[in-house]
């Protein structure tokens, strides 16, 4: 074959390849999977609601993820298994995606750099399909990216023809008004410690800037001893953290909130995602510690020089 023939046949070739690119049917992941960030999650891609009331409104639930590669990870939107189900994502720097439902049909793109955390949020209308349609229910919620596969969380989809796959499950049972009156108060107090139940005993603030000032969550809770209670501390694991609870007396049945603040900005933290505990102290000793969780990582923003504690230099 002549120069000129083998310089043709591969121009030829260039332009075929951008056709197809341009017209959306090449198969790319493979050839997109070597530069890519992977992705991971911080606490599974699973939750159920347990009881479900179907007048309750909507019910939305959030994945914390990760790029855990060594290269930038592109999120190319998602798709759902239901009209009644919507994703959205949230970026690093707090930019928040358009829903996605169950049409492919997006052009929306996000980076996520190696490290940065981000964030699913799945949102379930149970109602959407009218007030007979009760019992077990499971949704599907696809995130698209550039990740790899690797048959774990990303998977390759016969539909995706861009990236692989990450399938995250919300499921529960969903019941009547009057049904979830009888059930939902132990629904959603699960999470039991000592006397005290709990919706939820971690949260993850996710990547908190140094600059955004000090940031709240609220730990709700349900007292079920068998006698009154006076709650007489609310300790934490370090000083950039303080806690609060709603009132000092409770009696059995009672319903509270424990509520958590922490300053991203108080002093220089690990590198990478950390915790700090929040305890409950009572007069009646405990069976066992009640503690809950939360969970950050720091953009150092203003610099290591901003911290309103230096560290010391010996």
């Amino acid at each position: 074959m002549s120069k000129v023939h083998y310089l043709l046949k591969l121009l030829v070739s260039v332009i075929v390849a951008v056709s197809f690119i341009s017209a959306g049917t090449l198969e790319f992941a493979g050839a997109a999977e070597a530069t890519s960030g992977k992705v991971a999650a911080y606490r599974g891609v699973e939750h159920d609601w347990g009881y479900i009331n179907i007048k309750g409104g909507n019910l939305q639930h959030t994945f914390s993820m990760y790029n855990s590669g060594e290269d930038n990870l592109l999120l190319k939107g998602g798709f759902t298994s239901c009209g009644c189900t919507k994703l959205s994502i949230t970026l690093p720097d707090g930019s928040k995606s358009p829903e996605f439902g169950m049409s492919l049909l997006n052009n929306w793109i996000g980076l996520v750099k190696p490290g940065e955390s981000f964030k699913i949020t799945i949102d379930y209308d149970p109602l959407a399909h009218g007030l007979k349609d009760l019992g077990p229910v499971e949704r599907r919620a696809y995130l698209i990216t550039s990740a790899p596969h690797d048959d774990r969380l990303s998977n390759r989809m016969q539909v995706v023809r861009n990236g692989t796959v990450t399938t995250f499950r919300v499921s529960g049972v969903v019941v009547s008004e009057e049904e979830f009156k009888k059930t939902g108060m132990k629904n959603r107090y699960k999470k039991e410690m000592g006397d005290f139940s709990f919706r939820d005993i971690e949260y993850d603030f996710g990547v908190l800037k140094q600059s955004q000032g000090i940031t709240r969550y609220g730990f709700p809770f349900i007292y079920r001893g068998a006698k009154p209670i006076t709650i007489t501390g609310t300790p934490t694991s370090c000083g950039c953290t303080r806690a609060s609870i709603s009132k000092e007396r409770f009696n059995p049945g009672d319903e509270g909130i424990l509520t958590a603040e922490f300053d991203p900005n108080l002093h220089k933290e690990p590198v990478g995602k950390f915790f700090k505990t929040i305890s409950i102290l009572t007069d009646i000793p405990q069976k066992e510690r009640v503690e809950v969780r939360i969970w950050a990582e720091i953009d150092e923003d203003l610099g290591h020089d901003a911290y309103k504690q230096k560290e010391h230099k010996d």
